[in-house]
């Protein structure tokens, strides 16, 4: 499993027009491959197996995998104008996973604020700003 970004992307879709979405993008490289590496095989998903076995599970469409997780996952509600978050891995095969609504379906170890901060501090930051003014896009 070579993971060549790590996306956390960050929107607001009751929003509608005023929607901005807040996109952080970590690259597997020379200097992040070890933490990525760290957080992928010691994160805990739901109380259920390790980041990495999920991931796997679910490319290998391991039912016992997903199942067991997924039969942990919260069911809170979305409250209007809550923010929803997606954490987004991109493959080197050219696969993409992504994990809907991460901080409030999913326990996920070490992620928050340990992992979160890493990739801010470490990755690109985007905005895209939909609103009726105009689309614009910002990196920092």
């Amino acid at each position: 499993m070579k993971i060549k970004t790590i996306q956390l992307q960050h929107t607001n879709p009751s929003l509608g027009p005023h929607e901005v979405i807040t996109t952080v993008t970590l690259a597997s490289n020379s200097s992040t491959e070890k933490e990525i590496s760290t957080f992928i095989n010691n994160a805990i998903i739901n109380e259920a197996c390790s980041l990495a076995d999920y991931l796997n599970g679910i490319q290998e469409e391991n039912q016992n995998i997903i199942k067991k997780v997924l039969e942990n996952t919260s069911k809170k509600e979305l409250n209007q104008g809550a923010q929803i978050s997606n954490l987004i891995f991109h493959f080197e095969t050219g696969k993409t996973l992504e994990i809907s609504d991460v901080y409030r379906r999913y326990s996920l170890t070490n992620f928050y604020p340990e992992f979160t901060k890493y990739m801010v501090a470490n990755g690109t930051i985007t905005k895209e700003d939909n609103s009726m003014f105009g689309e614009a896009r910002l990196k920092y």
